[in-house]
C-alpha cells in the first residue's frame, strides 16, 4: 500500500514522483516520507543550515528550556514482530531494551540514522499505552524532549492549560 500525495493510494510509484508514503501498517507504525533526493527541490536537512544555531539557542530560551529532541515511542502490540520490521525494513541498529514497570511497557530503543526511536508493548490492559494500542493500532505514543529543568517545563505546560504528570524523577508526561 502506497500513500499518494493528497490521498488515495498509488498500485506504483510513477518516476517522475518527487515523493510518496508507505502505509503506517506497513512500516511497523511509522508515517514515513520517501523522498527522491535527486531533485531539483531542496529537501536538505534543516540542520545543515545556517539558521540552525541560532534556533538551538531561541529553543532553550524557551519557556520549556528545550535542549534537543531525545526520541520517538511507537506503541506496539507485538514488541519481536514489530523488531523485526524495523531490523529487516529499516535497517535498525538495536540499542537497548528492557521493562519499565512504571510506565508498564516493554520496550527496545533503536538508532534509524540520526534519530533515535522506542518501540514499546504494554505489559498490562487499562492503561494509557495499552489503550492507545488498542485504539489506534500500532503507532507513535509518544515524543521525548530533553529540557534543562523538568520543573520549569511542567509549570509551562501548567500556565497553557496542559495537565502533566510526573511519571518519573526524570520523566513528565
Amino acid at each position: 500500500r502506497i500513500g499518494k500525495p493528497g490521498g488515495g493510494y498509488l498500485t506504483e510509484v510513477p518516476d517522475d514522483q518527487l515523493y510518496f508514503y508507505p502505509h503506517p501498517k506497513d512500516m511497523g507504525g511509522a508515517m514515513v516520507q520517501i523522498t527522491d533526493r535527486k531533485s531539483q527541490q531542496n529537501w536538505g536537512d534543516p540542520r545543515e543550515k545556517p539558521y540552525w544555531n541560532e534556533n538551538d539557542e531561541r529553543f532553550r530560551r524557551h519557556p520549556m528550556g528545550l535542549t534537543r529532541h531525545q526520541y520517538v515511542t511507537y506503541a506496539v502490540a507485538d514488541l519481536d514482530r514489530s523488531r523485526e520490521i524495523y531490523e529487516r525494513r529499516w535497517e535498525a541498529i538495536p540499542v537497548s531494551e528492557g521493562v519499565d514497570g512504571k510506565r508498564h511497557v516493554r520496550y527496545a530503543f533503536y538508532q534509524i540514522g540520526t534519530a533515535l526511536i522506542q518501540l514499546a508493548q504494554p505489559t498490562e490492559s487499562g492503561t494509557l499505552i495499552a489503550d492507545h494500542v488498542d485504539k489506534n493500532g500500532d503507532m507513535i505514543y509518544a515524543n521525548t524532549m530533553r529540557v534543562l529543568d523538568l520543573d520549569r517545563a511542567e509549570r509551562h505546560l501548567g500556565r497553557k492549560g496542559i495537565r502533566t504528570e510526573r511519571v518519573t524523577d526524570e520523566i513528565v508526561a
